[in-house]
């Protein structure tokens, strides 16, 4: 595990001020909490879902995921939010094109089950911070999420 420079430490101070200004989150230091996350330097951009109890990780690659948005997409993770392309009510908003997809990467297109995640109950959102690029995981360089609505 490595250790985070002072430079990665500013961008995810930056990241957590963005989220608890617009939001009613509030990051604190950990000082003796059973709960907490731990970020640091690791092989990918990750954060498991939600609360997961004790140490919490949120992995976040040198040289790939060390900007405000990516920062900020793993927190929002850590508090519980999946991806909207993941939400169960998303055939409503966008078309999934499964032939564009990179087979070996089609789970992170499944639907959530809403009886485990609903995001809190917020609608499906195109400019969201958890919503993936339209071309996100293409095996063909072909987009493969199409908004229904042809204003987005």
């Amino acid at each position: 595990m490595s250790i985070l420079a002072h430079r990665e430490k500013s961008m995810i101070h930056l990241a957590m001020n963005d989220i608890e200004a617009s939001t009613c989150i509030r990051f604190l230091p950990r000082s003796r909490e059973k709960d907490f996350i731990l970020i640091y330097s690791g092989d990918d951009c990750s954060s498991f879902m939600g609360r997961a109890g004790g140490q919490q990780l949120i992995s976040l690659k040198r040289g790939g995921c060390f900007s405000r948005g990516i920062i900020i997409h793993e927190l929002v993770h850590a508090i519980g939010y999946d991806h909207m392309q993941n939400h169960f009510k998303r055939d409503n908003y966008v078309k999934i094109l499964w032939d564009n997809i990179d087979e070996d990467n089609r789970y992170n297109f499944d639907k959530v089950d809403p009886k485990k995640f609903k995001n809190f109950d917020t609608e499906y959102d195109y400019y969201s911070i958890m919503h993936y690029d339209p071309m996100a995981f293409s095996d063909n360089g072909k987009r493969t999420i199409v908004p229904r609505n042809k204003q987005f």
